[in-house]
């Protein structure tokens, strides 16, 4: 990403730039597109200058590693994380004393101490994480044995997990956290407390009672008079929540107490095409704002019934081949389908000749094979294979959503559905293209939740493709006859690649047009009079 100059940005940015305050916490609302992060960074950057502490904390890795790759982010040397990150760094330095309702309480012993921390009653944990080193491995006591052993184990420092919400181990206890912080918040020291900006991107999927943890912590700094209190500016749009536990507008306001001339909004979308903006805009859910409709125009957004899913990855190569250097999103709903794709992908684009094309993946499950550090975004001739719940704040030239049938609409209602809809045709800058691996019933309920064919073109399911050798051998005068052939055929097929994203070259007279659409498209281009090469997987017509 490229950090615009100051009389770059629209009136509603510099307004939040220029005017947010300082010394109070700010909520940003803004839909996709509006440039929310890249006003994160600016503001960032500015507080660094002035002196002040900041963080910059992101929902998840993914996210966190698409933002380090603004332009001139390593000079400034700024801390980018994710929330959870940030939160465990506070806990570790906030040393609060456990509790009998906890879990394993953690010792930080020295290899040279093993003989005497032993004797104290710690055991060694091989596979459990060591909040101090980062890897698995470390001393622990059981939580119901810690009051008889905390005396002998006072020359160490102790760790105990933050509370776990009752009804997920993915979430914390907010409220159980809050209230340890206020029981032990005599204790705290400036390194705990002075803790300055917290700018949280996505704040829409954070819980509600995080917030209120935040605000206790900045109360709390602020009556110690510490040098710089917590400070939180948050962004957020409550119209692309994908998780469980998340924060609407008002809970964010209520959470961290934010007065009326705290908040702004940005409203101009500067990402997408005016077609792809208006297919966001259908699956909007009526919660939060609908950005304002951009005038670049391109493309109407197209769903594709290809029936398998090998013809679903022929439609993203086919899309790649015909656009060099651009950046690609390929997004599932469900964790076999991202690595299906993304080991198909691998081995298709491999041989295209010419291109040095990198697939690249990511998810929490395949971590140790994906992991997040290793992802590059702003490049040419990559492409990302995500989930849905990975996708949130990124942006690529073409998207293709893969398989919404898999979105489980019975089980987790139609709005979330449309959410996940949302947030995913607005990743894209070019180009949208929704893949249906399985044969569609007219009365899916996806279906019931796509809009007109104005704004998404359907492409009708086609038989099973003739094979290349079968189109060879069709005499000449059957693939030139009336019949097959239609008056004007090389404007029409102009306009019918052009529709569908494929390289149209017109090398009459000497020699014939081509059109790079894959040897699923037959029916279309045989009626035109074309004939399928396989070698070059393309279609051909002579004058």
């Amino acid at each position: 990403m490229r950090l615009p100059k100051l009389r770059d940005l629209t009136e509603a940015q510099r307004s939040v730039y220029l005017y947010a305050p300082k010394d109070a916490h700010v909520l940003v609302q803004g839909p996709p597109g509006t440039g929310k992060t890249l006003i994160a960074w600016l503001r960032a950057i500015g507080l660094q200058k002035l002196g002040q502490p900041v963080a910059l904390c992101m929902f998840n890795r993914v996210l966190m590693k698409y933002a380090s790759n603004v332009d001139g982010a390593q000079e400034t040397q700024l801390r980018v994380t994710t929330a959870r990150q940030w939160f465990l760094d506070w806990w570790l330095r906030a040393a609060i004393p456990p509790c009998k309702q906890g879990g394993d309480v953690l010792v930080n012993a020295p290899k040279e101490d093993k003989d005497a921390v032993k004797a104290a009653g710690a055991r060694w944990h091989f596979r459990t994480w060591n909040p101090w080193t980062g890897r698995p491995g470390v001393w622990a006591v059981a939580c119901e044995e810690w009051e008889t052993r905390a005396s002998g184990l006072a020359a160490w420092p102790r760790w105990q997990a933050p509370p776990e919400h009752p009804e997920s181990k993915q979430e914390y206890d907010w409220d159980a956290i809050r209230d340890r912080v206020i029981q032990h918040s005599g204790a705290f020291g400036e390194d705990v407390l002075s803790l300055g900006t917290l700018l949280i991107d996505e704040g829409q999927d954070f819980h509600a009672g995080f917030y209120r943890f935040l605000n206790i912590v900045s109360v709390i700094g602020s009556s110690m008079k510490v040098k710089h209190p917590l400070r939180c500016f948050v962004l957020a749009d409550e119209n692309q929540q994908l998780t469980q536990f998340n924060s609407t507008l008002e809970d964010i306001r209520q959470g961290l107490g934010i007065a009326e001339d705290c908040r702004f909004s940005l409203v101009d979308n500067f990402r997408n095409t005016l077609q792809i903006a208006e297919l966001a805009a259908s699956f909007h859910a009526g919660i939060g704002a609908i950005p304002v409709m951009p005038q670049r125009t391109g493309e109407v957004p197209l769903f594709v019934e290809c029936r398998t899913i090998a013809a679903c990855v022929g439609r993203v190569v086919t899309w790649i081949t015909n656009h060099p250097g651009k950046e690609v999103g390929v997004l599932v709903f469900r964790e076999p389908k991202r690595q299906e794709m993304h080991e198909r992908l691998a081995a298709e684009v491999a041989s295209i000749r010419g291109r040095n094309i990198t697939v690249q993946s990511y998810s929490w499950e395949s971590r140790a094979d994906n992991p997040s550090d290793s992802l590059v975004f702003d490049q040419g001739d990559v492409v990302t294979v995500l989930n849905m719940s990975s996708c949130k704040g990124l942006e690529f030239d073409a998207v293709f959503i893969v398989d919404p049938h898999d979105c489980a609409i019975a089980n987790l209602g139609a709005d979330r559905f449309r959410m996940q809809m949302f947030v995913a045709a607005s990743r894209a800058r070019e180009w949208v293209e929704i893949l249906e691996s399985a044969p569609v019933r007219t009365d899916a309920l996806f279906l019931q939740e796509f809009p007109s064919e104005e704004l998404l073109v359907r492409d009708a399911p086609r038989q099973k493709p003739v094979a290349a050798r079968v189109v060879q051998n069709v005499p000449p005068a059957r693939a030139t006859s009336p019949a097959a052939a239609v008056a004007n055929w090389a404007a029409q097929a102009e306009v019918l690649a052009r529709k569908h994203g494929f390289a149209f070259e017109d090398l009459r007279p000497k020699g014939c047009v081509w059109v790079n659409a894959p040897e699923s498209f037959s029916k279309p281009m045989e009626k035109l009079g074309f004939r399928y090469a396989s070698r070059r997987n393309a279609w051909w017509r002579l004058q």
